[in-house]
């Protein structure tokens, strides 16, 4: 099976680590819920003023620079007395309550005041899905040590990250549509995805799975950055900031531009995010003779996704829906192929004698560099948007090249610049 290359393996350990997976539906789902939806929550629904609402959204997720690394360091140390369980048991009930309590903030009478409560329940958030998310990134190694089985269950956890993308990014805008919209709508669909978060990491953190452990070096390298990781860091983040940006911007183009229901911009999502899941498995495969082949391939595809984006919504030759179609498509499938590839490069470095036994801290660093990036693509969106005059209330025609710019030109030449750092290093395993 495509989590286990050795066939005298038992099949309850088999079973184990297909449980210790199903935690990636949730990741997938509390990454996207507030990337694709809280800044448009803040500004349509609550009506916050868009300077707030990107302050709002951006100050909770850059802590995460500092909570993700503490969350990898102490999970490291403690780790060898408690394991990683406790972690994900309390992370995995605060992350679900969170969600929650997030999309059920009312509109105060200041929108200062909305924004800053908001701003608070996101960094409850922010810290909640740091204690689960940390240290189950960081397991692969420990549970399966050989590199080619560790690919193959890299590959299908990312498969059920995007599941979970699918059931944030495009389920959300459903259930809120689906709960009465507005207010009722939002905390309707807070509560819905926080329950499916909160089972699903359960789920997971009461998997058997086998703890082995990765190679420890020796005391005066224990803390030595692995050669490759900051070229890593750097790619992956400025492709997790066209992402979040293309998508910050895409309520704004379908409900606010093109007059869609929030059920059909869902529809929308789902096909990005579904082509995304079913491609996981495949990117997986991909990487078994290096990653930086693939990686050309999904960036090269994301840029095409991209700018036939910018077509469509330019509303260039006549193009429209079909050609954004095609491009959300071909965006799904580039956006997890970034991910499954970034995730199997950092399991092969932390694997290396030079990283020492820091996995946890690693994968923090990685972890809150992807949280910062995907604050920041709508910070980069809504920043770009009031720059440019665009009236989140009151969205009109005169609209159309500015939206244009932040949904398809500005993520395309953030994904071209990521592509510079494929380039970067020598690593080339599996």
């Amino acid at each position: 099976m495509f989590v286990n290359g050795h066939v005298g393996e038992s099949l309850i350990v088999t079973h184990s680590k297909l449980q210790w997976a199903t935690g990636s539906i949730a990741t997938g789902t509390f990454s996207t819920v507030p990337s694709v939806l809280l800044l448009f929550f803040l500004t349509q629904t609550l009506r916050v003023p868009m300077g707030y609402a990107v302050i709002a959204v951006f100050v909770p997720k850059a802590m995460s620079l500092i909570v993700d690394p503490a969350v990898g360091r102490l999970s490291d140390h403690l780790r060898p007395r408690f394991g990683r369980r406790p972690f994900l048991l309390l992370g995995a009930l605060l992350s679900g309550l969170s969600l929650m309590t997030l999309f059920s903030i009312p509109r105060l009478e200041a929108p200062l005041a909305t924004a800053a409560l908001v701003g608070l329940a996101y960094f409850g958030a922010v810290v909640a899905f740091a204690m689960f998310s940390v240290p189950y990134i960081s397991m692969p190694p420990a549970i399966e040590p050989d590199p080619v089985a560790r690919t193959h269950l890299i590959g299908f956890r990312m498969m059920l990250v995007a599941f979970g993308i699918i059931a944030g990014g495009a389920g959300g805008p459903i259930l809120v549509e689906v709960g009465g919209g507005g207010a009722g709508g939002y905390r309707f669909m807070g509560t819905l995805l926080g329950l499916l978060v909160m089972a699903t990491m359960l789920i997971a953190a009461l998997a058997r799975v086998e703890d082995v452990g990765v190679a420890t070096g020796a005391t005066s390298t224990a803390r030595k950055v692995p050669q490759g990781f900051l070229a890593l860091l750097a790619f992956y983040g400025l492709a997790q900031v066209a992402v979040a940006c293309g998508s910050a911007a895409l309520p704004y183009y379908a409900v606010g531009l093109e007059g869609m229901s929030e059920a059909r911009l869902g529809m929308l999502l789902l096909v990005m995010l579904g082509l995304g899941a079913i491609s996981a498995t495949l990117w997986g495969r991909t990487a078994i003779g290096g990653r930086r082949r693939p990686l050309a391939a999904a960036l090269t595809l994301g840029v095409f996704g991209y700018a036939l984006a910018a077509v469509a919504a330019g509303r260039v030759g006549g193009f429209g829906d079909m050609a954004l179609i095609v491009a959300l498509a071909a965006l799904g499938m580039s956006a997890t192929g970034v991910q499954v590839l970034t995730f199997v490069g950092l399991a092969a470095l932390t694997t290396d004698d030079a990283a020492g036994d820091q996995a946890g801290r690693l994968t923090g660093y990685l972890t809150a560099l992807e949280k910062l990036a995907l604050a920041a693509g709508p910070v980069v969106a809504g920043g770009a948007m009031l720059a440019l005059g665009v009236n989140a209330g009151s969205i009109g025609a005169d609209d159309r090249p500015a939206i244009t710019l932040v949904m398809a030109i500005i993520p395309a030449l953030l994904l071209i610049t990521a592509a510079l750092f494929t380039f970067l290093s020598g690593e080339n395993r599996p």
